[in-house]
């Protein structure tokens, strides 16, 4: 395999460059493409020597990313490799080896390499910021600084599992109405292109008067018939440019505030920030970053812009000296409750394990409020597809009563 020098821009316009491998310039080309980077130059490496390549990649910054899967393998692994005694240098290089993921295996190779020439090990994961977050590497540094990495190792592991559950719970509560929706839009289509023109056919050639409701399906089925198309291609350009839209600072920041205050689902989001927030932080904490590089995470990690403008806050405020959670309670998203017991654990010196003790507890509340939200809207959906349909259903069974006049005629 060859190593292959690049130039290349990202999607946001910035020019990178480093090294990848790859069997020959085509595939280096397709990898670099599929990690969403325009090439501006490619061609063969000067060097294959790998603490060269580690050198040339720790300039820039790597593209390569691995799956969340494949890091949360690596991570669990290493903890246990280290903590059982073996040195992190030949750890790095059977977890090279069993790399089910290419990528992965390319990444590892490259952190193998900058250890063995001896670099930190938070300095080489910090080579791929695409495969291994900013929470990761920060805290990996503090611990290597403190002689704990075997410990928060594994309480990294164990957040990012966490984390992947907590995740995948507010996917699979959005999946299901989801769903519900389609197939309820799906089933009322059905009947209206396909059903329903069959029986409009049968009462025109009899010249049955139809009832109201009948004639009201009736029309609504002709516009989509006729204007089907038409209405499918204006709701394409429409979400198309809703998604623009929401891409931009103002719809962005529309869209979190709504996130955060729909009935319910409001609820859900922000039990789910805070949890994820108030482990990470408390985790940080623990493992030695200081306060102010903790916070900054906070920002980065959220995903809403109202909980990253927060933080962004609570971090100025300690800078200038203030408690952490003296500008918490301005923002009106977490309890005041648990601004008391933050600003106590704060105060007495015990942060780090108070932040874990919410998140537990946030995490148990916001478990429940899935629940809840689940048992809201399943009978919510079943009533609203059961009047569409059943409405549907009515229009086409009205006419019968009918039936027999009519046929006779």
């Amino acid at each position: 395999m060859s190593h292959f020098a690049y130039e290349a821009r990202t999607e946001d316009g910035n020019l990178v460059s480093g090294v990848i491998a790859a069997v020959d310039l085509e595939e280096a080309g397709r990898k670099l493409s599929a990690s969403n980077h325009f090439i501006v130059k490619l061609g063969l490496s000067g060097s294959d020597d790998p603490v060269a390549r580690a050198k040339e990649v720790a300039a820039a910054g790597s593209p390569l990313k691995a799956k969340r899967r494949s890091v949360m393998w690596f991570i669990n692994q290493l903890a246990i490799m280290v903590e059982t005694g073996i040195p992190i240098g030949e750890a790095l290089e059977c977890l090279q080896r069993q790399a089910s993921e290419p990528v992965m295996r390319e990444i590892l190779a490259s952190v193998s390499a900058a250890v063995h020439e001896g670099r930190p090990l938070s300095d080489a994961l910090e080579n791929f910021p695409r495969a291994f977050p900013n929470v990761l590497t920060a805290t990996v540094r503090a611990s290597e600084a403190s002689g704990t990495l075997s410990v928060v190792l594994g309480r990294t592991a164990e957040y990012m599992i966490k984390d992947e559950q907590t995740v995948r719970r507010l996917r699979g509560s959005l999946m299901y109405p989801l769903f519900m929706f389609v197939m309820c839009i799906c089933v009322t289509l059905f009947l209206m292109i396909v059903i329903l023109p069959r029986f409009a056919e049968i009462y025109a050639s009899k010249g049955a008067a139809l009832p109201k409701p009948t004639r009201v399906l009736l029309a609504i089925s002709d516009f989509v018939m006729v204007y089907g198309l038409h209405l499918l291609m204006a709701l394409l350009v429409g979400g198309v440019a809703f998604y623009r839209f929401l891409k931009t600072k103002l719809g962005g920041r529309m869209k979190d505030e709504v996130q955060l205050r729909v009935p319910l689902l409001g609820d859900v989001f922000n039990k789910f920030f805070q949890g994820r927030s108030f482990r990470t932080m408390g985790m940080l904490i623990e493992a030695g970053v200081p306060l102010s590089e903790v916070l900054e995470l906070a920002q980065n990690m959220s995903s809403n812009s109202c909980y990253r403008r927060m933080w962004q806050a609570v971090e100025e405020g300690v800078t200038n000296g203030e408690h952490i959670a003296s500008r918490m309670a301005e923002h009106k998203m977490i309890p005041e409750s648990v601004i008391h017991m933050i600003d106590c654990g704060d105060r007495s010196g015990r942060l780090s394990s108070v932040l874990v003790r919410l998140a537990t507890f946030i995490e148990d509340e916001y478990d429940s409020a899935i629940k809840t939200l689940c048992q809201f809207v399943e009978p919510l959906m079943i009533v609203l597809m059961g009047s569409i349909i059943g409405f549907v259903a009515i229009s086409l069974l009205l006419p019968m009563f009918g039936a027999g006049q009519a046929l006779a005629k």
